[in-house]
């Protein structure tokens, strides 16, 4: 549906070997859903003229290209390849900005999930363990999907008053740890009641502030 959905003439090149045979029939596929999506196939052994040309060294590159616009994509599963496709098609890019200063998940960090872990089965926590660092885990997961689906991904702060959310097509309020002060809460409220999208994802138990305003929506 999303295929369909594409406005805008979109040309593909991938570079394939006897083992991508896959890739070739999804790619295939795509095209036969939206005229203004075509794609060329090509060997990068076999035409490496071509591959110097769009500066792809191996196989299993796909190149995109929409007016003027050109994007590199190597992982070919079915969600990233539409995503690629959605994203160079669109001129024109969203702002979604995350509320920040208020301890809540950093959407930027690459280590937000870490811990001392055992090697033993039960997954136990302790003193000899290892750390382990899990990257790109929650918000960081979460960003780096939003970017390839053509968004940009901001932090917002109110807490000086300085900043304002006029710049924002979508306001998300993602687990705040401490309660937000009356200033950021009117300011929040305006930008809603003026007609714009926000998305709270609160946690039980914890007092924002935010709740006489949600429970005005509902």
């Amino acid at each position: 549906e999303i295929v369909k959905r594409i406005d805008k003439p979109v040309h593909i090149t991938f570079f394939r070997d006897p083992i991508l045979l896959e890739t070739v029939d999804l790619y295939e596929q795509i095209a036969q859903q939206n005229k203004l999506i075509t794609v060329d196939f090509f060997d990068p052994f076999l035409n490496p003229a071509q591959a110097r040309l769009m500066k792809v060294q191996f196989a299993g590159t796909a190149v995109l290209q929409s007016e003027g616009r050109e994007r590199r994509l190597d992982k070919q599963t079915e969600t990233e390849v539409v995503n690629a496709i959605l994203r160079i098609s669109r001129g024109a890019t969203q702002r979604l900005c995350f509320l920040d200063g208020h301890n809540e998940p950093d959407p930027f960090s690459l280590e937000s999930h870490d811990h001392m872990e055992s090697t033993a089965a039960d997954h136990k926590h302790g003193l000899g363990d290892k750390l382990v660092i899990h990257e790109q885990h929650g918000m960081a997961k979460a960003r780096d999907a939003l970017e390839s689906m053509n968004y940009i991904v901001d932090k917002v702060s109110l807490l000086k008053g300085g900043s304002t959310l006029d710049a924002c097509s979508l306001l998300l309020v993602v687990g705040p740890k401490i309660g937000l002060l009356p200033a950021e809460i009117g300011a929040i409220r305006a930008y809603i009641e003026a007609g714009n999208n926000a998305f709270f994802m609160l946690d039980p138990f914890i007092p924002t502030g935010l709740e006489p305003l949600l429970h005005d929506y509902g």
